[in-house]
């Protein structure tokens, strides 16, 4: 029960990155002399280029970059397209039950 919180917790990080990521990313477009807005950015895309990161997910952490910084249109196009291809397959792979060693 614990390792499921913990497995919560540690995607609740890496989403916390990313929306920090791209909050950064918007006021940087608006003011890009805006310093603390240019040290969270930095902050972030170090996080996600780091070995620290690994603890926290197996994704790759330029994709967590690229998919932060998409705008809402492309994010969510990618997410219908991404739900068209898992309908086609019959839906999303089902987890396998562990065999019960004798």
């Amino acid at each position: 029960m614990w390792a499921e919180g913990f497995e919560n917790l540690c995607n609740q990080v890496v989403l916390v990155a990313m929306q920090d990521l791209r909050r950064a990313n918007n006021r940087l477009k608006r003011d890009p002399n805006a310093i603390k807005s240019q040290a969270l950015y930095d902050e972030c895309t170090n996080f996600f280029r780091s070995d620290w990161k690994e603890y926290f997910t197996e994704l790759d952490g330029e994709w967590l970059i690229k998919m932060s910084l998409m705008d809402k249109a492309t994010l969510k196009q990618f997410h219908y397209n991404v739900g068209a291809e898992e309908k086609k397959r019959g839906g999303r792979p089902k987890k396998k039950k562990e065999e019960v060693k004798q």
